[in-house]
């Protein structure tokens, strides 16, 4: 509703507060009833949460039909009542030529109207409106919104597929799988802005760039998708690898890649390499959706995997520094944390130390100290700027 608005103001008193606590329900409203984070934040986790929402459309207020628009993205048809005053109907007979209405999008919509010589009839209708309407919504709506999963599991399943036919003509037995979603938040970027965003975000501090993308060599330009771009760039011929990156329209990022080991080291884990390329994870997100102009308290789910660990052994690959031999009993393993770019900018030792730990411990309770984890973030973060500069 309107916010600031002295009239709807003793509306939302005297008529919406009573109504919904009548029913059982906790009315909240943004002005009233934030924690003090991002008010588009907050509105938007409302919105998701509510078994009820209701909209009050006078004064055609532009954030009002901003916010339907996003519950109706949600699928929350069934938990949206509208209101509206009486004079907004084109057909009553309190309507002004030339003033605030209904709009065209919702007019086709049950609403309630209210006149302001009424409010008690009005308040009974929207004590029975919302009373009939979660004697229909519950308690499927919850359910439904709990099992949504972020990820289309068709679409995964058949890259997953794809990328591991080409691991085994490689001769690859590892690789490393990093999905990258945003919890709550839409993006819609056109083919050519992620190809500009995709290609800016590359850091190239320590080998190949997680999702590297060649711009602008012919035969190893990104492919246009229907839902994003996709990068598919292998090594030469004397160093073969795979690079798979796929980067869709909605702000999702699925990467496969085989390790950075591989080559010198088949069946070994160097710890300063996986510090480092998860350290490259988290500035890649960074860069990413700072292009993509993304709030920086949004919520944004990382997974990463690693298959083919079985038998594997801990390396400090050309430092020198022996242990004795550690070995993974276990072939693959995953961590998914939810996160956000404030978060990432505040935490990445602790978020790095978090994966990095979570993988080496599998090798017989190895682990890192934060000191350590601690100093090689450091140095990348040193090393990436003065690429940068």
């Amino acid at each position: 509703m309107q916010i600031g608005n002295h009239d709807l103001d003793k509306i939302y008193a005297d008529i919406f507060v009573p109504a919904i606590k009548s029913t059982g329900l906790d009315p909240k409203r943004i002005d009233q009833d934030n924690s003090g984070n991002l008010l588009k934040k907050e509105i938007i986790e409302y919105i998701e949460k509510a078994e009820i929402i209701i909209a009050d459309i006078t004064n055609e207020r532009p954030n009002c039909y901003l916010e339907i628009g996003y519950a109706m993205g949600l699928d929350k048809y069934k938990n949206l009542i509208f209101t509206v005053r009486e004079d907004h109907y084109p057909e009553s007979l309190n309507y002004i030529k030339g003033g605030p209405k209904i709009h065209f999008d919702v007019s086709g919509y049950d609403i309630i109207f209210w006149d302001p010589n009424n409010l008690d009839k009005f308040k009974t209708s929207l004590t029975d409106k919302i009373n009939r309407r979660l004697a229909t919504i519950s308690p499927t709506s919850k359910v439904l919104k709990q099992q949504q999963p972020l990820w289309d599991e068709t679409w995964l399943k058949e890259k997953r597929k794809y990328v591991a036919e080409i691991y085994e003509k490689l001769s690859f037995t590892r690789n490393m799988e990093i999905l990258i979603s945003l919890v709550s938040y839409n993006l819609n970027i056109s083919q050519n802005e992620l190809l500009d965003i995709t290609d800016e975000s590359q850091i190239e501090t320590f080998g190949w760039p997680i999702g590297i993308v060649y711009k602008n060599v012919p035969g190893l330009k990104p492919i246009a998708k229907s839902d994003g771009i996709l990068s598919e760039v292998y090594g030469y011929e004397t160093n073969k690898s795979l690079d798979y990156s796929y980067f869709k329209k909605n702000g999702q990022i699925f990467i496969s890649k085989n390790l950075f080991e591989d080559h010198s080291f088949p069946t070994s884990i160097i710890p300063d390499v996986r510090v480092k390329r998860t350290t490259e994870i988290f500035l890649y997100i960074l860069r990413f959706y700072s292009r993509c102009k993304l709030p920086v308290d949004e919520r944004i789910e990382v997974e990463i995997k690693y298959s083919g660990l079985l038998n594997n052994t801990i390396s400090f690959g050309a430092n020198g520094y022996q242990i004795r031999p550690k070995i993974s009993s276990e072939n693959e393993w995953s961590l998914k944390i939810v996160t956000s770019l404030s978060d990432i900018e505040k935490r990445l030792p602790e978020l790095v130390m978090e994966f990095t730990n979570g993988l080496l411990v599998l090798f017989d309770f190895f682990e890192l100290d934060f000191g350590n984890i601690n100093s090689i973030v450091d140095d990348y973060v040193k090393n990436t700027n003065k690429v940068r500069r």
